[in-house]
């Protein structure tokens, strides 16, 4: 026989919310499971599902589940889960950005950190630049005239930061020598 499998529904690693219901469901060998938080039983379901509602700290919290069948097979996971009273939206720095070019390209720059979220991600006028923090970097095309560029950084927990810069762009259309008829170039 084998041993009950342990399976998360709802187990956040960070989370804003004090109380919050950890849910789950107990699979594989179940007969007549029974399951542990801390060493304290928890009900579970007919079939197999499990909610328990627990209440947070600041910082880590930790708790182990032990699932235990009939034939005294068990399994053990260890969660831990992060309360922050407050998630805070990434921290985004732009350099540099000149209000008017007379190219048709140009290059922008800056910096995304995150203390949560390594992979917080930047976007530029909508398309993904960097999924990383640190320095990030992008070449954008120019039309003609008034060009609004929207950085935003955004993690996942939901938190964003937007800084929206203006290029004028005076040439970014190269006027092409035509020919006129009957005349050669």
């Amino acid at each position: 026989m084998g041993s009950p499998e342990i399976t998360f529904i709802n187990c956040p690693s960070v989370t804003e919310q004090k109380n919050i219901s950890i849910q789950g469901k107990i699979n594989g060998d179940n007969t007549d499971a029974k399951l542990y938080l801390n060493d304290q039983e928890v009900t579970i379901s007919y079939d197999g599902s499990f909610s328990k509602i627990v209440s947070l700290t600041e910082g880590d919290n930790s708790y182990v589940f032990r699932a235990v069948n009939t034939y005294g097979k068990s399994t053990s996971v260890v969660k831990t889960i992060k309360y922050i009273s407050q998630i805070v939206a990434p921290t985004l720095t732009v350099d540099e950005v000149p209000t008017s070019v007379d190219t048709s390209t140009v290059t922008i720059s800056g910096n995304m950190s995150d203390t949560l979220d390594p992979a917080a991600k930047v976007y530029v006028n909508d398309q993904l630049v960097s999924n990383v923090t640190g320095n990030w970097t992008t070449t954008l095309t120019l039309t003609e005239g008034t060009n609004k560029i929207i950085i935003n950084a955004t993690n996942s927990y939901g938190k964003s930061v937007t800084i929206v810069k203006t290029i004028i762009c005076t040439s970014a259309v190269q006027d092409q020598a035509s020919e006129l008829p009957g005349q050669q170039s």
